[in-house]
C-alpha cells in the first residue's frame, strides 16, 4: 500500500509540472514577437522614376537664379504595392539660369533643376535628373522684317529699329510636367493603411 501510495504521489505531481509547464507556453508575451503592427520598412530606390508638375504658372521676368518654386507629385510612387510618394505631396525646384529677351526678337530663357519631394513619412527625397529648358516666343523674323521695311524708308538708319524689337520672356506655365528620378536609396516608413492594389 505504501508503494502504491507513492507512486500515485509522484505521478500527480509530474502531472501538476505538465500542466504548470503548458500554461506559461501559452501566454501571449508582446515584447517577444518580431513583427511591428504599426509600421513597415520599404526601400525607395535610386533611379525610381517620379512624375512632378508645377502648381502655378511663373514668367521669367519675375525669376531669378536661385529662386525655389513649387512642384507636386502627380503619380504616385508605388513599390510592392506601398505608396512610397503620394500623388499630390510637395516638392521644390531651383531656378538655375534666367535669360532676358535680345533685340532682333531673340527670346528669353528659363533652366530649372528639379530639386526634392515628400516621401509618405515626411522625409525629402532628392531627385536627379536633366534640367528643364523653357523659350519665349521667337519674334526674330518679325523682327527682321521690321527692320529691312524701316531700312528701306531710311535708307538703312531703319534696322536700327530691329535691335529694338526684342522676343518674349519664357514662361513656366501652371500643370508642366516633368520627369525625374530618386537620387539615392532611402528607406521609407510606410503606415498599414498605405497599402494599394494599384500602381497609379
Amino acid at each position: 500500500m505504501k508503494t502504491l501510495h507513492l507512486l500515485t504521489s509522484l505521478l500527480l505531481i509530474v502531472t501538476l509540472t505538465d500542466i504548470t509547464s503548458l500554461s506559461k507556453a501559452s501566454v501571449f508575451n508582446p515584447e517577444s514577437t518580431n513583427f511591428n503592427t504599426r509600421a513597415k520598412e520599404n526601400t525607395l530606390t535610386a533611379g525610381t522614376p517620379v512624375i512632378v508638375e508645377t502648381l502655378e504658372t511663373y514668367n521669367a521676368k519675375n525669376l531669378s537664379s536661385g529662386q525655389v518654386i513649387s512642384v507636386r507629385v502627380k503619380f504616385n510612387v508605388v513599390n510592392n504595392k506601398q505608396v512610397l510618394i503620394s500623388a499630390g505631396a510637395l516638392g521644390t525646384a531651383i531656378v538655375s539660369e534666367v535669360v532676358k529677351p535680345k533685340g532682333f526678337g531673340k527670346p528669353g530663357k528659363l533652366i530649372i533643376n528639379l530639386q526634392s519631394v515628400q516621401s509618405v513619412d515626411g522625409q525629402q527625397i532628392l531627385l536627379s535628373g536633366n534640367s528643364s529648358a523653357m523659350e519665349g516666343e521667337n519674334r526674330k523674323g518679325l523682327a527682321w522684317g521690321v527692320g529691312l521695311g524701316a531700312g528701306v524708308l531710311t535708307s538703312g538708319v531703319g534696322l536700327l529699329a530691329g535691335f529694338a524689337f526684342k522676343g518674349k520672356d519664357a514662361e513656366l506655365k501652371a500643370g508642366t510636367t516633368f520627369n525625374s528620378y530618386v537620387a539615392s536609396d532611402t528607406e521609407i516608413d510606410i503606415a498599414n493603411d498605405s497599402v494599394t492594389g494599384s500602381n497609379n
